[in-house]
């Protein structure tokens, strides 16, 4: 599979092993050139299924595997990561752009709630959570960087602990970086 993206150029793959003597545990970094972003996961490649965007993100609204968004699944959990970036279409404002990011939330789950001021890479942003009944608890984040809005929300499976669902969100959180 990393073949096949870097041959078209969508993004990079890198295990990062641990350093001898340290005993940190592996990360593997993924990079996406087409939203300028790289984020690590924890674990080796093989727990890791990624599918990079094939179209920019031009719809109002999201889904996990939608062709618009960079996804990451976790073998070993079921949960999913899922990123992209466009233009703001609502202004540049943060308040605009998490109030057009919660709008892409189907209306098949439960509004959004419980927002806070948050960072991603240096950035102010908002996170917030919703949830899709019979399917997954949902943590996103929305942040401006440069003349981009970027959008993470991760779905995890309801059978996962919300301690669970916020730690990885907040790893993924602190592991993201905006590459320009």
């Amino acid at each position: 599979m990393a073949a096949a993206l870097a041959a078209i150029g969508a993004a990079s793959v890198s295990a990062a092993a641990a350093a001898a003597g340290t005993g940190a545990a592996p990360t593997t970094r993924f990079v996406s050139k087409q939203y300028r972003y790289s984020i690590a996961f924890p674990g080796s490649s093989s727990d890791w299924t990624a599918t990079f965007a094939l179209i920019d993100w031009s719809t109002d609204t999201i889904e996990p595997g939608s062709p618009a968004f960079d996804t990451y699944l976790d073998s070993r959990t079921g949960r999913r990561f899922a990123v992209a970036a466009r233009r703001p279409p609502t202004g540049e404002t943060l308040a605009k752009w998490t109030a057009f990011t919660v709008g892409t939330v189907s209306s098949d789950c439960t509004k959004p709630k419980a927002f806070s001021n948050s960072t991603l890479s240096g950035a102010p942003a908002r996170v917030f959570t919703w949830t899709c009944p019979n399917e997954f608890s949902v943590i996103a984040i929305a942040a401006l960087h440069g003349s981009l809005g970027y959008f993470m929300f991760v779905p995890s499976p309801l059978g996962l602990s919300s301690a669970s669902n916020e730690n990885a969100f907040e790893a993924a959180r602190h592991a993201f970086q905006f590459t320009k």
